[in-house]
């Protein structure tokens, strides 16, 4: 026996009931994407509904981003997908997947959000994410060491950012992002007050964002 989907807009649930779990969580939609960000000054929580290229439904990213890097574009630096896709087969069948990925979301969010709040806890969890990648088979990437490296410098920690820019360093430059990439590292983590240089790095990350504070 064949089912047939019901024609319905999908993404019309979705935008109505992310806004209903998500806005009174404190997130804020960016435009009318399925894109939502908690936003701490020099890190945000980033959540994404994913659309699918192949079907209509959604998948569910979060994870934090740091502004400590002059961004252009929203990251997950840490975490990414916790949830496979829900295909939209029904509107209550979706509506359904959907609530459920909007209060995974905000769980997840708070998780965040208990985990960091200053630059001593992103210090520890970059070192965390950092330490995680001992038992790959490759070499830990641009990001994985640029962070802790800053995060060291901000608390303190002089001897490890220095070996951690070592590193940075050394790392391989195949690409034009990864040159341009070491270069900002250099000047950052080789700058005479490095508070400002990370200051002036969120102020940028901020603007290309479109980030606005309400106070």
């Amino acid at each position: 026996m064949v089912h047939l989907r019901e024609p319905f807009d999908h993404n019309k649930v979705l935008q109505n009931v992310a806004k209903e779990i998500l806005r009174p969580a404190g997130l804020v939609q960016k435009g009318r994407s399925r894109f939502w960000f908690a936003d701490h000054g020099w890190w945000t929580v980033n959540v994404e509904l994913q659309p699918s290229g192949y079907d209509r439904g959604t998948y569910l990213n979060v994870g934090a981003m740091w502004l400590v890097y002059p961004a252009k574009h929203f990251a997950f630096h840490d975490g990414y997908r916790v949830e496979s896709f829900a295909e939209a087969r029904r509107p209550d069948q979706f509506e359904a997947a959907v609530r459920d990925m909007c209060t995974k979301a905000v769980a997840k969010v708070r998780e965040h959000e208990a985990r960091i709040r200053n630059f001593a806890d992103a210090y520890r969890r970059t070192e965390e994410l950092l330490k995680a990648t001992e038992t790959r088979h490759y070499s830990a990437t641009f990001w994985e060491l640029y962070f802790p490296a800053v995060f060291a410098g901000l608390v303190g920690d002089v001897m490890r950012s220095r070996e951690l820019a070592a590193q940075i360093e050394a790392s391989e430059d195949l690409y034009e992002w990864q040159q341009a990439g070491k270069k900002i590292a250099a000047q950052t983590l080789g700058a005479a007050d490095l508070a400002r240089k990370v200051e002036e790095h969120v102020s940028a990350s901020r603007v290309a964002l479109g980030l606005v504070r309400d106070n």
